[in-house]
């Protein structure tokens, strides 16, 4: 059982491995496009292109300052991302489940989840996130990979995609989609 287990985890870490790599290549290529789109300006002696090639370099200035000063806003969205993984996999009961991570949602993630419902579904799950991924285009999504144990039998690879947002100063899940992974070969 436990070969069985392994190979999953193995398995489900590779292809998230892929996804990651194909999302971090796509994102390489077009961020290579911009940086050329960026430099390139006709040289035709207008003041508009000296403005916006000034205007751009500003943009790159103040955004490469935002990303230093962000340091802590990485670490709250690792934190809230970490502890919404570990509550989302680990649970007596859906009911329970849910409400332990209601207040790490905002009210727009509660409703279209219906975490405020209780299901009565009365079983327990264990597992962990083993990858946390940022999406290269929505800076605010991020893909947690992960594996768990549902009634102690049912084995099953997990890819939830989570939307941060910043609501009254705290950081929480705005959108959720949940994926069971299957493996193919």
């Amino acid at each position: 059982m436990k070969k069985y287990g392994y190979a999953v985890i193995f398995s489900g870490v590779i292809v998230c491995l892929g996804i990651f790599f194909f999302v971090s290549l796509r994102g390489q290529q077009a961020e290579t496009s911009n940086n050329s789109s960026a430099v390139t300006v006709e040289e035709k002696g207008s003041s508009s292109a000296e403005n916006d090639l000034v205007s751009k370099n500003e943009d790159n200035q103040e955004s490469s300052s935002a990303k230093e000063d962000s340091t802590g806003e990485k670490e709250a969205i690792e934190k809230l991302l970490k502890t919404f993984g570990r509550r989302w996999l680990n649970y007596d009961s859906i009911g329970k489940r849910n409400a332990s991570v209601v207040e790490l949602c905002t009210e727009k993630a509660i409703k279209a989840s219906s975490l405020d419902v209780d299901p009565h579904a009365d079983f327990k799950g264990k597992g962990q996130f083993h990858l946390i991924t940022q999406d290269i285009k929505e800076s605010n999504t991020y893909l947690l990979f992960g594996s768990d144990v549902v009634r102690e039998t049912i084995h099953r690879q997990v890819l939830l995609q989570l939307t941060v947002v910043k609501e009254a100063g705290e950081y929480k899940v705005d959108e959720m989609v949940l994926n069971y992974v299957q493996q193919a070969y």
